[in-house]
């Protein structure tokens, strides 16, 4: 596989673009091909983003600068790796790929996934915190509250009708219990006179 590279001047950087020629009919950009990124990366165009990364990881191990130092085939391996990682580790720029759309500036304009991007998963990003709010100290029970406020109301609402609703059965339970002792003494009092062990 022969390949070579081309040097276009784009918005005040140089950009390097390396030429494929698979079937030895003339040169084309890689971006262009049909699979050249997959073979770069020894994969089938079929292959999951865990095997493409994988295969990254694989090769660019290989091919490493540092560890193929002065060697400049290594390092044009190398790049060419990455940049078909860039490719075929992105969906979007994937699937521009497989379709014959990939442009220059799709590949000038984006970086290098992450591990945690090329497997579907996305990640938050974290943001740099200013000194003065390093400094602040937080409100924690503001915070809970201007979240949680209506849970909280819904609780103490349930708490409130509990303590009705027990309170209630205890004046019941109150209430018949005095009846009973008004009902036993009432008993008592109309048969005081009559006592059966008398006669």
């Amino acid at each position: 596989v022969a390949q070579q590279r081309q040097t276009w001047r784009s918005s005040g950087s140089l950009l390097c673009v390396r030429l494929y020629s698979g079937n030895g009919s003339g040169s084309e950009p890689l971006h262009k091909t049909k699979t050249g990124y997959y073979d770069i990366l020894e994969v089938q165009p079929a292959a999951t983003q865990a095997q493409i990364k994988t295969a990254y990881y694989k090769q660019s191990f290989i091919y490493h600068p540092d560890r193929n130092s002065g060697s400049d085939d290594a390092t044009v391996r190398f790049s060419e790796i990455s940049e078909a990682y860039t490719v075929l580790g992105n969906k979007g720029l994937r699937r521009k790929y497989d379709l014959g759309l990939l442009t220059l500036s799709d590949l000038t304009t984006t970086r290098r996934p992450s591990g945690k991007e090329s497997s579907g998963r996305q990640q938050g990003q974290r943001t740099a915190v200013s000194a003065e709010q390093r400094g602040k100290i937080y409100d924690f029970d503001s915070f809970f509250k201007s979240h949680y406020s209506e849970q909280l109301q819904r609780q103490k609402d349930i708490r409130v009708r509990r303590q009705e609703l027990q309170k209630k059965k205890d004046e019941r339970s109150s209430r018949a219990s005095l009846r009973l002792d008004s009902l036993i003494l009432r008993f008592r009092s109309r048969n005081h006179s009559f006592n059966p062990c008398k006669v």
